[in-house]
């Protein structure tokens, strides 16, 4: 008995990992600012993907930006409703 505790343990543990977080996906998106919406405070970059921003007024048409982004859900289209900015840089 003493020898099939650790073992169950371990495997516990292996097993609640496994299906940790296992809905959000990690992104990386790099690109230039082509649109800034104000109202909604959303920036779209490269013309295609939309993100949205805490501090709208830090971003302007032409900076080129760095961003981690979480995405929840399993869709594989782009949705930014579904997407958590993590970290965004402005790059020189």
């Amino acid at each position: 008995m003493k020898k099939i505790l650790p073992i169950f343990i371990v495997l516990t543990m292996l097993i609640s990992g496994c299906f940790n977080n296992t809905d959000q996906e990690t992104i990386f998106l790099t690109g230039y600012i082509t649109t800034v919406d104000l109202n909604e405070k959303l920036i779209v970059v490269d013309n295609s993907e939309s993100i949205y921003v805490s501090d709208i007024t830090d971003y302007h048409i032409g900076q080129k930006i760095k961003a981690k982004i979480k995405k929840k859900g399993n869709k594989d289209s782009w949705d930014p409703k579904l997407l958590e900015v993590i970290e965004i840089s402005i790059v020189q």
